[in-house]
């Protein structure tokens, strides 16, 4: 108990002159402080979870960390299918997600995609299944299917580096 009580005195000498934490957001900061340190991943689930919230998919999680952020106490990289949060006073970062494809809105590539019709021409089950998936997000088609040609690219270039090694 007493290496508890001397971490929360050494965060208070760490943090003076930052913006106050509410309890929420520095329950929240300690638990990303922790994984960076055991060089963990973390996920959006496991931030409401060390919160004690039950919204494991919603906006919950997401809020504490934009305040986190926008109080300077962490960083974010955004991959396609998770994030990495890293403290901005030590530089200690959480593991990157699995997968660390590039976020969508972060692509500056721009590749040729099909059009509709010759997808339709070529797989109508897969092009059914695009043009849906592509809609649920709210994007083009093209766009959508550059995407996912990109994410394929980086999936396929990382198992081949996993196959080699």
């Amino acid at each position: 108990m007493a290496s508890a009580s001397l971490s929360l005195v050494q965060l208070r000498k760490d943090m003076r002159g930052q913006p106050d934490l509410s309890p929420v957001e520095r329950t929240a900061y300690e638990f990303i402080r922790a994984r960076a340190m055991a060089n963990e991943p973390i996920t959006r689930a496991d931030i409401a979870i060390a919160i004690g919230s039950q919204n494991l998919w919603g906006g919950t999680a997401p809020g504490v960390l934009n305040r986190l952020e926008a109080k300077g106490y962490i960083t974010r990289t955004f991959y396609q299918r998770g994030l990495q949060v890293c403290d901005a006073m030590t530089g200690e970062c959480t593991a990157p997600p699995a997968s660390r494809a590039v976020h969508w809105r972060n692509r500056e590539e721009k590749i040729a995609t099909m059009p509709g019709h010759a997808l339709r021409a070529r797989s109508m089950p897969a092009a059914s299944i695009i043009e849906h998936e592509a809609r649920m997000q709210g994007k083009s088609l093209q766009d959508f299917q550059m995407e996912l040609i990109l994410n394929g690219l980086e999936l396929w270039l990382e198992k081949r580096e996993g196959d080699d090694a």
